[in-house]
């Protein structure tokens, strides 16, 4: 009898879109490329952006490793955009720089309710000042100590 040294399993591959058949697959009526409103976008250093890659774009497509992270642009090329995120390695975290292409950045969302948020109590701040009264930061504050009370061991008398 002669031993086969080859397995009989196929060997899986370690290419750039492994694993990525749902990641990287565009739903339904929604194939093709991206509208003009994708290019026509204006980005600045230092925005924070949403990384979504699309599939229909090979070019200038980050690892799948990014798709739906956010970073922040560092530095802006003629069609592409360089973003810094922070990948956790072990037990700490490192800062990596992707080029990637605009066809899959959008603006990130994140911090615009923290925003209006401090936009708000910074006009409720000017008008507690000119009331003359005093602002309260409306930030949980944690419960101070139980106001203290007495109890009569009379009443719980056994006679």
């Amino acid at each position: 009898a002669v031993v086969s040294t080859q397995s009989t399993g196929m060997v899986s591959s370690n290419g750039f879109r492994r694993k990525t058949r749902k990641l990287l697959s565009q739903s339904h009526r929604k194939h093709g490329v991206p509208s003009a409103t994708t290019y026509l976008q204006s980005y600045k250093k230092g925005d924070l952006v949403d990384v979504l890659i699309n599939p229909a774009i090979q070019k200038g497509m980050p690892h799948k490793y990014y798709h739906g992270r956010t970073g922040r642009i560092i530095s802006i090329n003629v069609r592409s955009v360089v973003v810094l995120f922070y990948k956790k390695v072990g037990g700490r975290y490192i800062e990596k720089t992707v080029t990637i292409k605009v066809d899959h950045l959008r603006k990130s969302k994140s911090r615009d309710e923290y925003q209006a948020r401090m936009e708000k109590n910074k006009a409720d701040k000017a008008l507690a000042e000119k009331e003359g009264k005093v602002f309260v930061f409306p930030k949980r504050q944690p419960k101070g100590p139980r106001e203290s009370f007495s109890i009569s061991l009379l009443a719980f008398s056994c006679r």
